[in-house]
């Protein structure tokens, strides 16, 4: 049997494009997507066991909320800060800089 046949196909045809347009068109799409802006507020009851999107600063990270994150702060689920690798270079930049 030839190989070139058992490939998956490479592109998107129409049909497909057509379906993923309607599918974020619907209005179901964008009824079970939330997205909270303000990392200050409280997760209230009604969302749990949905997914949610957080926005920290740059984008949005994706966070499943189960029952036992009722009550907490949106902003102790997600990291906002980056993350200091090389902690002593910086210390020695901001000594020096001092002087």
């Amino acid at each position: 049997m030839n190989r070139r046949w058992k490939r998956k196909q490479g592109f998107l045809t129409l049909a497909i494009w057509r379906k993923l347009i309607l599918i974020q068109k619907s209005f179901l799409f964008h009824a079970t997507r939330k997205l909270i802006f303000s990392r200050s507020s409280t997760i209230p009851r009604d969302l749990t066991n949905r997914r949610t999107f957080i926005h920290t600063g740059r984008r949005f990270k994706r966070r499943f909320l189960s029952k036992w994150s009722i009550g907490y702060k949106y902003g102790s689920l997600t990291w906002n800060r980056r993350l200091a690798i090389y902690k002593a270079k910086q210390m020695r930049k901001k000594k020096n800089k001092k002087r």
